[in-house]
């Protein structure tokens, strides 16, 4: 398709940046968290794409917390809440960036290869 580029995870358009609707459903088919291993992995993958979510930090706070080393397993409600609203900020339509072409600001392209 002309004027999209695919990169690292996103696609690039004249619209602005959003990300890939593969990696959109691979969080947002994610199972019920379970235990910290999962909780370090579901937000690895969240936080990959976190430059399109406002305030995702505050999100998930209660997350962050409960994937520490020092935290005590007791997934409450408050966890749940976390664990959904962070899918559902995720698939919404404003988890797109745009780009303000008029800007003086640069846009960077930024890859790591380890």
């Amino acid at each position: 398709m002309p004027g999209v580029l695919q990169c690292l995870g996103h696609i690039i358009t004249q619209r602005g940046i959003s990300p890939i609707q593969k990696s959109v459903q691979k969080i947002l088919d994610w199972p019920q968290l379970q235990n910290r291993k999962m909780i370090q992995e579901y937000m690895g993958m969240v936080n990959y794409l976190c430059q399109l979510i406002p305030h995702l930090a505050d999100m998930a706070a209660p997350l962050t917390e409960m994937a520490g080393a020092t935290a005590t397993w007791d997934w409450t409600t408050t966890y749940i809440k976390a664990f959904n609203h962070t899918k559902a900020a995720l698939s919404a339509d404003p988890a797109v960036r745009y780009i303000n072409y008029h800007s003086a600001d640069q846009i960077y392209l930024v890859a790591e290869a380890s």
